[in-house]
């Protein structure tokens, strides 16, 4: 994992100067999970303005002790909009450092397109990646973004790489591949802390410029194959 590791320290130190529970709506039920690893007590809401906090008339939620979340939306929003965690310094819980709050609040998400009732809607790094790739390339395609993402972390055909990597690392056909991901998104997630001074507004709100402007820097230092299943040499 050296090549991870060291890209991403790379682009932390880019950013520095690159940077300037239950819902609250009624309708269609919209579930997933939130993860760097699994995040409890974290903030989930549909982004209807994709201004990256909660604002009046969006359905949030709090994550449970699992990461999980149900959103309860209108119909006719399912698949429209994206939905956003934070993770908040002090209240969240990463599972992969269990009985520990976080220390810096940060940002995930999910693009609109795919989100439905009837799957499982993983939030992550991974995930958040996509869906800014989508917002930095109008007409690119779900599928499009998916493909190059998949590419850019030496994943296989085959694989759901919008799937929870937390689970898919501990058995089936890709959980070399899957933990893998998960170390991946441990640095990201890292790194989008580390900027959480220069990113975040207040405790629960981004600012979206320098949250993309950050997002587009990972993107640009995660090249093809940059990444090395695990149990092989780097």
């Amino acid at each position: 994992m050296k090549k991870i590791c060291a890209i991403l320290i790379a682009t932390s130190m880019g950013l520095i100067a690159a940077c300037g529970g239950s819902s609250s709506v009624e309708g269609t039920p919209v579930a997933g999970v939130v993860a760097d690893g699994y995040l409890q007590n974290a903030l989930v809401f549909m982004d209807k303005n994709s201004n990256y906090q909660l604002d009046s008339g969006e359905p949030s939620a709090t994550t449970d002790a699992t990461g999980a979340y149900t959103l309860t939306v209108a119909p006719e929003d399912v698949g429209k909009y994206p939905i956003v965690a934070i993770a908040v310094a002090g209240q969240t819980i990463d599972q992969d450092n269990p009985g520990v709050t976080i220390g810096k609040t940060y940002v995930l998400c999910t693009p609109g397109a795919g989100v439905s009732g009837t799957v499982s809607n993983f939030i992550s790094p991974i995930s958040t990646l996509l869906r800014e790739k989508l917002e930095a390339n109008p007409g690119m395609t779900l599928a499009e973004a998916t493909t190059q993402l998949r590419n850019q972390l030496g994943m296989p055909v085959g694989m759901n790489i919008l799937g929870d990597y937390v689970a898919g690392a501990n058995a089936g056909q890709y959980q070399t591949n899957y933990q893998a991901m998960h170390q991946v998104a441990q640095q990201m997630a890292g790194l989008m802390a580390s900027q959480s001074g220069l990113v975040m507004n207040g405790t629960t709100s981004a600012n979206g410029t320098r949250f993309r402007g950050m997002m587009g820097e990972i993107n640009e230092n995660l090249p093809r194959s940059a990444i090395t299943p695990v149990g092989d040499s780097a």
